[in-house]
């Protein structure tokens, strides 16, 4: 393998290159985009990536990836067990690895995606002016063992001392982290936050969502994810005309279920759009495996905005801290 690439020894299901959104969903392109933005956008800025830079989307199940050349990574998201030459490393931090590293991550004991992030980025095939894939779709596919990624060459950051490490030597770990996984719920404790939908008035209770559980289906994916349990009512009413939908979108299905859309969901659909799913609560929503319970609670749009800004500013105060950590 040539020196500043990546090669796919194993791979666990749905796991993918992602970058930013694709800004095509006006031509009917769905947005892909990694499922948990905030782990994604926090280990690109741990090595200095601007926050869509391209990088891995681990799925649940082993992978395991040699690195070609010494590089700076970042693990983000799902609690995982990840190895580098056979030693543990810590997510939430920088690693400098030498050339020749293989970086084995177990499947989540917490969570369901995990996320690695190369100083540099990830030097993939783009579709549409974007690397995201769209696994499900038209564009890049899922990734595959044998399969081998190209990445950025980057120099060494300073606060490593510009050395490099000896191939098959351990990951230096950096001495700051982020301390970011308790905003994605990886436990999945607290309730997700739902703003009422154009068609919330067609619900025969208007608080169907809230005060019960629901439970995520198995065959939830990067489209989209059905919710099992107590079927939703709704009252009589004449047919919808197809109309626009974006990820986080509730819609009912006519058998009472309510299905939420993600990254890789069409940009239209005429099943009534129930609720919407905050944008801050993607992330925490897109690391609940299947199986998991799922509850609800009502927010304000004005509420939803002003958390969804607050976490760009945090995400914005961790970029200048960690690039003023590594050093030019």
């Amino acid at each position: 393998m040539s020196e500043a690439a990546i090669e796919v020894q194993r791979i666990a299901p749905l796991s993918s290159v992602q970058a930013g959104e694709r800004g095509w969903r006006a031509a009917g392109v769905p947005a892909s985009g990694p499922m948990d933005d905030f782990s994604h956008a926090v280990a690109n800025v741990l090595v200095g990536n601007r926050r869509t830079a391209a990088g891995l989307e681990l799925g649940f199940g082993y992978s395991e990836i040699v690195f070609g050349e010494a590089t700076l990574i970042a693990l983000a998201g799902a609690r995982v067990d990840a190895r580098c030459n056979g030693e543990r490393v810590p997510a939430w931090r920088p690693l400098l690895i030498a050339a020749g590293s293989t970086l084995a991550v177990g499947p989540a004991s917490a969570g369901r995606f995990a996320y690695v992030a190369v100083a540099g980025g990830i030097a993939s095939e783009a579709w549409l002016g974007c690397q995201s894939a769209t696994v499900h779709g038209t564009g890049p596919r899922a990734l595959k063992a044998r399969d081998r990624l190209d990445f950025h060459p980057s120099r060494l950051p300073r606060a490593f001392g510009n050395s490099v490490p000896t191939r098959g030597a351990p990951a230096r770990i950096g001495t700051w982290w982020a301390d970011a996984e308790g905003l994605i719920d990886i436990f999945g404790q607290a309730p997700l936050r739902l703003i009422a939908g154009t068609h919330q008035s067609l619900l025969s209770e208007r608080n169907a969502l809230f005060g019960r559980d629901f439970r995520l289906a198995a065959s939830a994916n990067r489209m989209a994810a059905l919710l099992e349990g107590a079927s939703v009512a709704l009252k009589e009413h004449a047919p919808l005309i197809s109309e626009h939908v974006v990820p986080g979108t509730v819609q009912c299905l006519p058998s009472g279920q309510p299905v939420v859309l993600l990254r890789e969901a069409g940009v239209s659909g005429g099943y009534p759009r129930i609720a919407h799913l905050a944008s801050i609560d993607l992330a925490r929503f897109a690391q609940r495996p299947p199986g998991s319970v799922i509850r609800f609670e009502p927010i304000s749009v004005d509420t939803a905005q002003w958390l969804w800004r607050w976490r760009q500013q945090r995400i914005a105060r961790l970029a200048i801290a960690a690039a003023a950590r590594l050093g030019p």
